[in-house]
């Protein structure tokens, strides 16, 4: 019966592997390698070479939200299922000055380790995008929960406040200033 049972395991992965092998035929170009001699993916090399990234495959499922910076939307780590924040930043041409904004928040996000503060995973860099991985906080935005009257007991307010306040507090104590605190 047990050899039975293993003899079924390994055609069931070799069926999945097939399966695999012909998907990844079917793909014709996944990206284009970043070149250090060109003065265009230079500022993208160094930021890919600074990063720790690891390689994650990910599904992008719907919009959150946009920013300055770029626009924001829920993910899932296709290995372990986690519902993520995925941060798309576009460019044309990357300048050294946005590449090392882009590199600062990933360094100070990297740093940072508190309940009250989105926790950062992990960077991809592409030719004409980055994607930067975060933790998914569910609920939606503080703004859109007064806007709805969904919050309208004193306790539950200053339950997020105070929560809110540990963040920053957290953040001013490794001497980080936040600059765009809002209910958003």
């Amino acid at each position: 019966e047990a050899a039975r049972k293993h003899h079924h395991q390994i055609e069931n992965l070799c069926t999945l592997e097939k399966v695999r092998t012909e998907r990844e035929q079917d793909i014709k170009v996944v990206g284009k390698v970043l070149d250090d001699q060109k003065p265009e993916d230079r500022s993208l090399v160094f930021l890919a070479a600074l990063s720790d990234s690891v390689a994650i495959r990910w599904q992008m499922a719907k919009y959150i939200g946009s920013g300055t910076f770029g626009t924001v939307y829920l993910g899932t780590n296709s290995d372990t299922g986690e519902l993520i924040a995925v941060k798309e930043i576009r460019f044309q041409n990357a300048s050294m000055s946005l590449v090392k904004s882009i590199h600062d928040e990933m360094k100070v996000m990297k740093m940072l380790h508190h309940p009250n503060i989105v926790r950062y995973d992990n960077i991809e860099v592409h030719r004409h995008k980055v994607f930067i991985f975060m933790e998914y906080c569910q609920g939606g935005s503080l703004a859109d929960l007064l806007e709805h009257g969904r919050i309208e007991d004193e306790k539950v307010i200053k339950f997020y406040t105070l929560q809110m306040l540990k963040g920053l507090a957290y953040l001013h104590g490794e001497n980080v200033v936040h600059r765009d605190v809002k209910p958003d």
